[in-house]
């Protein structure tokens, strides 16, 4: 390995780590907030419950990753199509496109 591919994998690396901790730090405090009687009310929910919703995100992120990575996926367009989809179910008329939620996310060039 030359001195400029380990300095490459190093960089990869940490920005493997960032978005590990990212991620976690996320997790961490929409887990808090579902668990906060302020924030849910009577409706708090269990660590059981948090774990379950945690997780199947987790799967969720593993699925649509190509929509993160458009340098590296033809397809992640596609893919941001289809997240917007089921965004759109969720917040209805407050639904905000995934260009608006990712701002500093390139886009595809065909």
């Amino acid at each position: 390995m030359t001195f400029l591919q380990k300095i490459e994998a190093e960089k990869k690396a940490l920005v493997e780590n960032a978005l590990d901790v990212g991620f976690q730090k996320a997790c961490d405090f929409i887990s808090m907030a579902l668990n906060a009687p302020e924030v849910m009310g009577k409706g708090v929910m269990s660590g059981e419950r948090i774990d379950k919703i945690i997780s199947y995100a987790i799967d969720k992120v593993n699925e649509y990753h190509e929509a993160y990575s458009p340098s590296k996926y033809v397809e992640a367009d596609v893919w941001q199509a289809r997240l917007d989809e089921h965004q759109k179910r969720i917040f209805k008329d407050k639904f905000v496109p995934f260009e608006k939620r990712y701002p500093g996310l390139r886009r595809n060039k065909y």
